[in-house]
């Protein structure tokens, strides 16, 4: 679930589970321009509980964050101006009420992915801070695990355009917008969330089918 930079890595994420794991039971839910800044523009607490309600998932992979980039409104309908600590404050009480959600509901674990590194100064300086606030979200729930990629597309700390996947096939890793992943790019973050999934026994490569046993 997430804005329009999970579409790429949800397609990712259900041909993974397919091929690898025989998973092929997924739904992949997003909506372009949204987050959780916003939620006047689109209420992601209502449709996330509404999927949760169809759905019934028994793990919830999000993320959010592209879009949220922006000034906000607290709950008292005042203007709070973009990585204030006014704003942090809000930005925080709008996430773990998403994870509160989350955590009261019936679905049994949550990964929550952040954000990677850019070659965007606007986002290299609001998505740490949007990481650490998306980080505190496991206090809210115990359900809640925080997947840290921001080293991904990083060598010493700096954004780097060209990486290798896990075969060793070399590919651009974000389109110019310093936000969305190529297809190249959807696929090495597809791993990281996978490989976590698997340290956590949450999904167990399926045992290859048994030879009949032949007649004496």
């Amino acid at each position: 679930m997430g804005d329009s930079v999970m579409f790429d890595l949800g397609i990712k994420l259900q041909y993974t589970l397919k091929k690898k794991y025989n998973i092929a039971d997924t739904k992949l839910d997003y909506k372009v321009s949204t987050g959780l800044n916003r939620i006047d523009y689109y209420d992601w607490y209502a449709r996330t509980n509404q999927m949760i309600e169809d759905y019934r998932p028994d793990v919830v992979i999000v993320l959010f964050g592209g879009n949220d980039t922006q000034d906000i409104t607290d709950s008292q309908g005042k203007y709070r101006a973009i990585l204030t600590p006014e704003w942090q404050k809000t930005y925080q009480e709008r996430v773990d009420k998403y994870a509160k959600l989350l955590g009261s509901s019936s679905v049994r674990k949550v990964y929550w992915v952040g954000q990677s590194t850019s070659n965007k100064s606007s986002y290299i300086k609001a998505f740490p801070v949007m990481n650490n606030i998306y980080k505190n979200a496991k206090k809210t729930s115990p359900k809640i695990e925080f997947i840290s990629t921001w080293e991904v597309f990083a060598q010493s700390g700096k954004f780097v355009p060209v990486v290798a996947d896990k075969s060793g096939k070399r590919g651009y890793v974000k389109i110019s917008d310093g936000v969305h992943f190529t297809s190249h790019g959807a696929q090495i973050v597809s791993d990281v969330i996978v490989d976590k999934m698997v340290a956590d026994k949450i999904l167990k490569s399926p045992q290859p089918p048994k030879s009949p046993k032949k007649k004496p």
